[in-house]
């Protein structure tokens, strides 16, 4: 399970979650560690995009909150897969897990208990990040890599 911050543009137009750049950069980031899109569930923390593409406010994740547990809940996800700073601080504090920075919670991965199993939180950047500095891109695929390594081990 992915999860992102909140629908842009493009997915506010589509109504599907990583329909625009991102979402280009997701499905070869995917494809780069044999993951096909359609093998994935994404989503996002808030459901609606918030004006001007600032940054989800409090009462609007509380709003969501719900919505995105019961996703949780139906998927029964091994691992969810935050992208950037804003899911992964959100993400980690609905498992009472601490948060610093991305920085230091990418390529880490986190346990956490829910409904009587365990399953685990993997950060990443947010694809994004490379539509605004493209020198980010090797940072970004070795998240994934990183990823890739836990899936590995999850299997055997």
């Amino acid at each position: 399970m992915f999860i992102g911050e909140a629908p842009g543009k493009a997915e506010d137009e589509k109504g599907s979650p990583f329909v625009g750049r991102a979402g280009k950069i997701l499905t070869d980031l995917l494809e780069g560690i044999d993951i096909k899109r359609d093998q994935v569930f994404i989503t996002s923390v808030v459901k609606c995009r918030p004006p001007d593409n600032r940054d989800p406010r409090k009462e609007e994740i509380l709003a969501c909150k719900s919505f995105l547990f019961r996703q949780i809940m139906q998927i029964k996800p091994q691992i969810i897969v935050p992208m950037g700073r804003f899911a992964t601080s959100v993400i980690l504090e609905f498992f009472d897990l601490p948060f610093t920075s991305l920085k230091l919670a990418r390529r880490n991965e986190y346990s956490a208990g829910f409904e009587d199993d365990t399953l685990y939180i993997v950060p990443v950047y947010h694809p994004a990040v490379v539509t605004h500095n493209p020198n980010t891109r090797e940072d970004l695929k070795q998240d994934f890599f990183f990823l890739k390594e836990v899936l590995k081990k999850k299997k055997e």
